[in-house]
């Protein structure tokens, strides 16, 4: 009997070692993972009930902001403006985030940085959370809202990028889900996002939507044809003559200027009136195959540009050995880039050479403090134009710019370029250019790409108004 209960003892006291040695377990050497499985009930309960910071715009107002919502105290997060959605994203306690909530969730929920441990005892002692920080963004909101309703009802991307400091003022992306009720339609968006991707409302087409150039890649060749020693008087034979493109179909193989140039003959006003004659001829002459794919790279259409701990994209960069120049001259060939490329390719022009070191967020403040703290970043990027050509591609811009604008500011340089995608093919408009301003050595870069429009002219159209807000910007 004695031995019977000496062997009942001791499996009970093996089995409290096991319990014991799998609690050790569980709770120290897998501690961490557990706190961070997704299907970890404790953790989806604390996200739920955790008071997120806000997201402010570049003067103090709220853009993104947490309320409890029910008797249980679960966070609701609300967005009081629909049109900031493509510069600050979603959060979703079920679905994740996008863009600025996902870039800085780490500062949104006050884990960035060293912690302050008299804050974080002083709210132990108090049993309560320590709340996340908030997030001071660069978006003006005046602007972001102008820039998103331009865009209309159409498809396509806007960028406004303040030079030399790199701060985004306004980033559009069309169309673009409701953040208030994102958990409600996300089967919905997450049906249009896998069956046909470049539609999704999911995609932020400013930083990641891929198009293709079309005559938007004029600036880019004039610079590169600039710096091959190439000048803007430089007599352009035939300059109205249409190009061919017997590659495309017969509803967009002829391109003609996209304005008459009158009686004008010089490569200047070609660019300024979007003809594409003299870019058709030089890629192959001046410019080598070779050539057009080094200036791709130095002008960073190769690489996904750099954003503040944020994500880009970039388009389709394998250009085959013996690609079509005809179609590449035109930015109907193999090259895509994404407007986000495109507004630093601006910015290197207006900034001497040297694109800014782009952002959407600049400073993080605890909750319990009144001071902005802010976020280390670069200020400039590599230079990737040539010096030398740049006042030239201003000039050229200039006067592409009273081109384009029958009531035209001084201080206004732009482009329109338009492309075809798609099957039938669709007609895209691109307006890239930006506005000087009164302080020395600063700009404005804006950037327009509508998708599906009637008429080539639909991204200058939309850039008007907003070229006009921008001479009056004041930081």
């Amino acid at each position: 009997m004695t031995r019977e209960l000496n062997n009942l003892a001791l499996a009970f006291m093996l089995g409290f070692c096991l319990v014991a040695l799998s609690s050790a377990y569980w709770s120290i050497l897998q501690h961490d993972d557990l706190l961070t499985r997704s299907d970890n009930p404790r953790r989806i309960a604390a996200e739920q009930t955790f008071p997120r910071g806000m997201i402010v715009d570049r003067n103090g107002l709220a853009i993104a902001s947490s309320r409890p919502r029910g008797s249980e105290g679960i966070m609701q997060r609300i967005y009081p403006y629909d049109e900031a959605v493509g510069a600050i994203g979603y959060y979703s306690h079920q679905y994740g985030a996008d863009g600025l909530e996902a870039a800085f969730d780490d500062v949104l929920v006050g884990e960035y940085g060293a912690p302050d441990e008299w804050r974080v005892l002083w709210n132990d002692l108090l049993d309560r959370e320590t709340p996340g920080y908030d997030l001071r963004s660069t978006i003006d909101l005046r602007l972001q809202v102008e820039v998103t309703q331009v865009l209309g009802n159409h498809a396509g991307a806007a960028i406004v990028l303040h030079v030399p400091t790199g701060q985004i003022l306004a980033m559009s992306s069309q169309p673009s889900p409701d953040p208030n009720v994102i958990d409600l339609n996300w089967d919905e968006l997450n049906a249009l996002d896998t069956q046909t991707p470049r539609e999704s409302p999911l995609l932020n087409r400013a930083l990641r939507g891929t198009y293709q150039p079309g005559t938007a890649i004029q600036p880019a060749l004039m610079v590169a044809m600039l710096a091959e020693g190439e000048a803007l008087t430089q007599r352009v034979p035939d300059i109205s003559r249409p190009v061919i493109l017997p590659e495309l179909s017969s509803q967009v193989g002829v391109w003609p200027c996209l304005f008459s140039p009158g009686q004008s003959t010089e490569l200047v006003d070609a660019f300024a009136h979007t003809c594409p004659r003299p870019f058709v001829s030089t890629l192959g002459t001046t410019l080598s195959a070779a050539d057009y794919r080094r200036y791709l790279s130095q002008f960073g259409f190769m690489d996904s540009p750099p954003l503040y701990r944020m994500e880009t994209g970039r388009g389709n960069t394998r250009l085959s050995p013996d690609l079509n120049v005809q179609l590449e001259a035109m930015g109907q060939g193999q090259l895509t880039i994404t407007p986000f490329q495109m507004a630093l390719f601006v910015a290197a022009i207006a900034n001497n050479g040297s694109p800014p070191y782009p952002h959407l967020a600049n400073a993080y403040r605890p909750s319990d403090e009144v001071e902005w703290r802010p976020f280390d970043i670069p200020f400039h990027s590599p230079v990737t134009l040539p010096e030398a050509v740049i006042p030239d591609i201003r000039q050229a811009l200039r006067l592409s710019a009273s081109v384009l604008f029958d009531d035209v500011s001084p201080t206004w340089h732009g482009h329109l370029g338009t492309a075809y995608s798609g099957v039938p093919p669709r007609v895209y408009s691109w307006f890239q250019g930006f506005v000087d301003l009164p302080d020395d050595g600063a700009a404005i870069v804006l950037i327009i790409v509508i998708e599906g429009v009637e008429e080539p002219e639909a991204a200058a159209d939309a850039a008007a108004p907003i070229l006009a807000r921008l001479d009056d910007w004041r930081d």
